[in-house]
């Protein structure tokens, strides 16, 4: 009989706080503001996004999703064990804001809107991350539900269970089905999958509309572009030979948002990633290296046509921009899927981008409008970009030159055929009087030499330009911050404000964040036009030869004193002291001196602020939507503060720091300073991570508290509710040298806990004051590596002993007192290697003793000596019988750096066992309760399991790729769990030999796990500083199953790329041969020797769980097939016989039991699963999609399914003759269902605009009308028709 057993899973995971340090895949986007308010922010917290709270300093949210396991194993709600890489968030506000300004003015008297707040209250948000395993998981929801979420604080329970309206707590144990009920994961996400198991490191949204498209970068130089709505790939491009950094949709150009999306909190979530989406009239545009090369003619008759074309294909542009570690930059056209541009100028790796708009500025506008004679300003797009070698460019997107050369061409051909519109009414005059056949050769001349001017002036314009087809312009390198000092350390993150007017980047391995004010138009061209003036004084007086000095030179000599620069702003104190009439004046004079825009530089639009200087080094940093005004910062002239934008900043110790930035207003208007800004730490969140990795975790006895040590940090969690009830730095001395925790464990009671320390100290920690009691220094001269607590038994009256190894090849036992009580007798049995000779150090020893009497202190009773490092100590723990007969003694397990495991006898420490075997040190030992085995993991990798009869060796097990760190049996069984550095935590059976699971979730190596009493859940500690809770289900493990299931998960990551490229290429082959008639005869072979590297292909992803649709689709039709043949059969025959249906189809008919299997299979899945199918499945596939169109069932599903299977698989089906009557009906049918259901879905529009409109005046009408109220016409403005409009009335 097979033995069976209960299968663990993840539930949840705490003690960290921020993922960005941790990771081995870095992102600019760890930290992202929620839109509610601009004190909640959300953190890459390996499996979870992790919400914050900034005001209360707690954790109020995790967003996490289930694990995706085949077959059906699991409970299916188990955590994901996969890293979230990065986050994005962006919402969509309702535009509200125009309707309560309209009431407040028609009835000042009412109140509206009240407790609304600012108008985040109202919309709708997605938040975006991105993953390890190379899927993309989106939440939505609206920002209301969002706000109530994030509004509950996290309700912490007592000690003895788990609050169930705590959001924080994921618990496999609950009485509830979800684990996630209780938070906003209770919605699925949606999932994509197109990487090739490759991490996603960034994100980019279109905020263009309603934000359908999205696009993610890989760590294999691939993007994808999503489609959210339909939930599925619309293409991949290639290119890259690196890592993607960044991508970016460039908005729309010199004008604000058409729709009300929230592109601020879309900049502000996404740090570095932005879109350019249908670049405008006034945007720039990249050079276009279409297939179409009608629309660049400038010589047909047809020219005024030619050019609007083109001015409609330039606004109708979508552009992508991606960064990569290949050193490139990559400007994508969406439209024909290519790149139209390659920025090749950075000298090395471009770590980040950041892509800002900005709209026009008045007074430049109508000054530019002035100088060129036609529109004014049409804004500023500036792309800044972080390289390797620490410079920051920037570069402006602008129209290409090309766009530019053909409106520039437009206007000289009107002026040219304005001014010759006389001279050829006078030619054709005289031209009528000569025959017929030398007026048409005249004609001729005429157009002739029309031609040559305009193809003159052509030529002239394009001439003047090399960049002919570029939208991205080299502007310079931003300044390094004045009297700072600056390293050329790369730069590692980049991000505009979402109100434009700051921008702030951070290096790998700094600590300061320089922040930058970005001038407005006005003042650039200001800033530009001094330092061109300069310029040229300069180069005058370079001419002249220096010799004449003027009046102006004199009066400057002060000013001259040093050495300056030509770029140095010598006159800005004369014009900043100038009134700002005068400043309009004499800006409006120097507008000769203007030059065109693309000649400003860097230094003319970004102006230093200030540096932020953090604790640690940054990790990534996220601006605030928004300023909050709930407090005032310090001003000057006694004016009132404006409020302040927070900033929040990851660093390297699992911390995130939240620093202010204000401006500080000068009520003085006779001086006109320039600004200054104030740059405070506000805050800083590190109670809820350890700042290292975790070395070392310890359960109490009732399973309520963990303790868990790192570096020099100590912390108690509460098990139920995973808060923090006590952290602590550990030091000890005089001098408060941080200490080096290396092992830890409750004493009984479960009021202390007993920490070794590297330095070879021993602390007691007081749980409920969080206090150190007692420090036994010097305890050993080395470090003690490992410590194990005796807990006496009931009826032996023993005393609480501890015991400690060290590297100083010594274990030392010692018991347990309380201070105060006289220990004379008992120091009297130390040894004088052990006594302290100073007696600084007994006076001090004396004077804690008096602070903290009553609480334990440890007194040392005797000394075992190894001849090598000792590595491990364990005490058995075996239990004693009610006869003292059969009562066995404890024995002592010691583990040295010689491979070998030493037994002794506890009382009296004489030699009981050598255990040899291990090639390695033996690093973790645990014996089972009952005191008959003994299991030792080594760096060899291998477990041993030892019987303590007779010392020999059961069985030596492999399974760990790593060295083994830790080791623990379950109370009352045979099982134990073993952790590793090879990230995983596994599952085993000393009875039968045989390992059960395999638990993987860890992003780094495990150091150490705890297992408690029950054996209900496991913790386990690791390097990347966080603690997963695994908890026993009632779900039964089948070995078998669990074998196949391991084989499964090798062989799809060994043929999982070959199987993504095999399944893209056959969708581009078979898009290429529809295409390209000429392909259809050409051999796989040769079309293989022909092709060159394409820059696009099919976003499909096959898996396990595609196959498994694929197979769940091929038996659907099977059984289909079988019922349908069965009734045929039974109503031919002429006896009257029931035909019972097959039970599998769940009473369905056999179309219909194929829609629903359709409709089972996700949408992001739906199109590999279909690519399983073989042909002849395909042609009953699409007969039966033809009879579910004739009863108009799933006409969306169907239609498809239908165009997707005919583009693939087009030829085969084209020359199926018994496919050609089903495929005209389909067609048919298609045209026909398609129709009525986007009549359906107008006139379902029309009334839901109509309903939306009446329900919102409802609800902000908060008046009783009267008589002299007018009717208000609710059609008014709709875009009604009069028919649709009249229905509706009637109704």
């Amino acid at each position: 009989m097979q033995h069976t057993y209960l299968r663990y899973e993840c539930a949840d995971t705490f003690s960290l706080t921020t993922s960005a340090a941790t990771t081995s895949t870095p992102t600019t986007s760890p930290l992202a503001f929620l839109p509610s308010s601009s004190d909640k922010l959300l953190s890459t917290a390996g499996s979870y996004l992790l919400g914050l709270n900034l005001r209360t300093h707690q954790p109020i949210l995790k967003m996490g999703h289930r694990q995706l396991l085949s077959g059906g194993v699991g409970t299916g709600r188990a955590l994901n064990s996969d890293e979230i890489l990065c986050v994005l968030v962006h919402f969509f506000e309702e535009d509200t804001k125009k309707q309560q300004q309209q009431q407040q003015q028609q009835y000042p008297q009412q109140q509206h809107n009240e407790g609304r707040g600012e108008g985040y209250d109202e919309g709708y948000y997605k938040i975006c991350t991105g993953w390890k395993d190379g899927s993309v998981r989106i939440w939505d929801g609206t920002i209301q539900e969002l706000s109530q979420q994030t509004s509950t604080s996290s309700t912490y329970g007592s000690h003895g269970g788990i609050n169930s309206n705590n959001s924080t707590v994921h618990s496999l144990l609950m009485q509830s089905n979800n684990p996630f009920s209780n938070s906003d994961t209770e919605k699925e996400p949606l999932v994509l999958n197109g990487h090739s198991d490759s991490p996603v490191r960034c994100l980019a949204i279109d905020d263009a509309g309603i934000a359908s498209r999205l696009a993610s970068g890989g760590s294999d130089g691939t993007i994808v572009l999503w489609d959210i709505v339909a939930e599925t790939g619309l293409f991949r491009l290639l290119g890259h030979r690196a890592a993607i950094t960044d991508i970016s949709f460039v908005s729309k150009l010199g004008s604000s948002s058409s729709s009300s999306s929230g592109s601020m909190g879309h900049r502000a979530a996404i740090t570095d990633i932005s879109f350019v989406s249908k670049l405008g009239s006034s945007s720039s545009s990249s050079s276009s290296s279409n297939d179409d090369g009608n629309h660049y003619d400038t010589t047909t008759t047809t020219t005024t046509t030619t050019n609007n074309n083109y001015s409609e294909l330039f606004n109708a542009m979508d552009i992508l921009v991606s960064s990569s570690l290949d050193g490139l930059i990559k400007i994508w056209d969406l439209n024909g899927q290519c790149c139209t541009q390659t920025i090749a100028s950075h000298r090395g790796e471009v770590s980040c981008h950041s892509i800002l708009n900005m709209k026009p500025d008045p007074i430049s506008s109508s000054i530019h409008q002035q100088q060129q004679g036609g529109e004014g300003g049409s804004g500023r797009c500036r792309m800044v970009t972080g390289c390797a070698d620490g410079q920051v460019r920037v570069f402006a997107i602008r129209k290409s030159n090309r766009m530019l050369s053909q409106e520039e061409d437009t206007k000289a051909r009107k002026e040219i055929q304005n001014e010759g519109k006389i001279a050829n009414d006078d030619a054709i005059q005289h031209i009528q009087k000569d025959t017929q056949d030398q007026q048409d050769m005249d004609t001729e001349n005429t157009n002739i030499k029309g031609s040559y001017w305009e193809t003159q002036i052509t030529n002239a314009i394009q001439s003047q330009r090399s960049d002919y087809d570029d939208i991205c312009h080299y502007m310079g390198t931003i300044p390094p911050p004045p009297n700072v000092a600056t390293s050329n350390e790369k730069i590692s993150s980049i991000q505009y404000h979402p109100n434009g007017k700051f921008l702030a980047f951070c290096r790998s391995n700094g600590r300061n964040i320089d922040v930058y004010a970005i001038r407005s138009e006005r003042e650039s061209h200001r800033k530009r036009t001094r330092r061109l003036r300069r310029l040229r004084e300069k180069e005058g007086k370079v001419e002249a030869g220096g010799s004449v000095a003027t009046e102006g030179d004199n009066a400057q000599s002060s000013h001259r004193g040093t050495k300056r620069g030509i770029l140095d702003d010598i006159e800005e104190e004369d014009e900043d002291n100038l009134d700002e009439g005068d400043m309009e004046s004499k800006h409006n004079q120097e507008t000769s001196l203007l030059l065109p825009k693309e000649e400003l530089k860097a230094s003319d639009e970004y102006e230093y602020v200030g540096s932020i200087r953090c604790s640690h080094k940054v990790k990534g940093f996220a601006f605030s939507l928004k300023k909050d005004k709930s407090q005032s910062k310090i001003d000057t002239g006694g004016g009132k503060g404006a409020g302040f934008l927070r900033i929040a900043c990851a660093l390297a110790t699992n911390a995130i720091e939240i620093h202010s930035l204000s401006k500080q207003i000068n009520t003085n208007k006779k001086t006109t300073q320039p600004a200054q800004y104030l740059i405070e730490k506000m805050s800083t969140l590190d109670m809820y991570g350890h700042p290292t990795g975790i070395r070392s975790i310890a359960l109490s006895s009732d399973d309520t508290l963990a303790c868990s040590v790192s570096k020099n940090m100590a912390k108690v969690w509460n098990v139920a509710n995973r808060s923090c009830q006590q952290s602590l730095t550990l030091s000890t001395g005089t001098r408060k040298a941080n200490c080096y925790c290396l092992c830890s464990s409750f004493l009984p009671g479960n009021e202390y806990v007993v920490i070794g320390t590297r330095e070879g100290s021993i602390c007691i920690l007081h749980i409920a004051s969080g206090d150190i009691v007692y420090v036994e220094e010097k305890a050993h001269d080395g470090a003690i590596w490992s410590l194990d607590v005796k807990r006496p038994l009931p009826h032996e009256g023993e005393r609480i002993a501890i015991m400690t190894g060290s590297a100083d090849c010594k274990v030392k036992f010692w018991d347990l007192e309380m201070q105060g009580e006289d220990s004379s007798s008992d120091s009297e049995t130390d040894d004088s290697d052990d006594s302290d000779d100073d007696g600084n150090t007994k006076k001090q020893q004396s004077s804690s003793s008096s602070i903290h009497s009553g609480h334990p202190m440890v007194v040392h009773t005797r000394t075992l000596e190894t001849k090598d490092d000792v590595i491990a100590v364990r005490y058995s723990h075996t239990k004693s019988s009610s006869s003292s007969e059969t009562q066995t003694q404890r024995l002592v397990f010691v583990s040295t750096l010689d491979c070998q495991i030493r037994v002794f006898f506890d009382d009296t420490l004489a030699f009981f066992l050598n255990l040899y075997g291990h090639s390695l040190p033996a690093l973790a030992i645990d014996s089972s309760d009952d005191g008959t085995l003994l299991v030792s993991g080594g760096a060899d990798k291998t477990i041993k399991i030892w019987g303590l009869d007779f010392g020999d060796t059961h069985k030596t097990l492999h399974g760990h790729d790593d060295s083994i760190t830790d080791i623990k049996f379950v109370n009352g069984t045979h099982n134990f769990f073993s952790v590793s550095k090879d990230h995983s935590l596994r599952y085993w059976d000393a009875d039968r030999f045989e390992m059960i699971l395999i638990l993987n979730g860890h992003m780094a190596e495990i150091s150490c796990l705890s297992v408690s009493r029950t054996g209900a859940f496991v913790l386990t500690g690791g390097m990347d500083r966080q603690i997963r809770v695994w908890e026993r289900t009632k779900d039964i493990v089948f070995l078998e199953e669990e074998r196949e299931r391991e084989l499964e998960s090798i062989l799809d990551k060994v043929d999982g790329r070959r199987e993504d490229k095999d399944t893209a290429s056959l969708l581009n082959n078979s898009l290429k041969r529809r295409d390209n008639p000429e392909m259809e005869d050409m051999d796989d072979d040769d079309e293989e020797g022909n092709k060159k590297n394409p820059q696009s292909e099919a976003a499909v992803k096959r898996s396990i769980l595609s196959i498994s649709a694929g197979d769940r689709i091929m038996e659907a039709i099977e059984l289909a097939d079988q019922e349908s043949m069965n009734t045929m059969i039974s109503s031919k025959n002429k006896k009257t016989q029931i035909s019972s249906s097959n039970p599998l189809l769940l009473g369905l008919e056999p179309p219909q039991y194929i829609l629903w299997i359709l409709r089972t299979v996700k949408s992001a899945e739906l199109e590999p699963s279909l690519l399983v199918l073989p042909l002849g499945h395909v042609e009953r596939l699409i007969v039966y999609l033809v009879k579910l169109l004739r009863s108009g069932r799933g006409v969306e599903i169907c239609a498809r399914v239908s165009i997707f299977l005919i583009k693939v698989h087009q030829h085969q089906i084209i020359s199926s003759k018994k496919l050609l009557i089903p495929l005209r009906e389909l067609r048919r049918l298609l045209k026909l269902r398609l129709i009525q259901a986007r009549d359906t879905i107008g006139y379902n529009l029309a009334a839901m605009r109509v309903l939306e409109k009446v329900a919102k005046d409802r609800k902000q009408q908060y008046y009783i009308p009267d008589a002299n109220t007018t009717k208000q016409d609710i059609w008014s403005d709709l875009g009604l028709g009069s028919d649709l409009a009249a229905s509706l009335q009637k109704k």
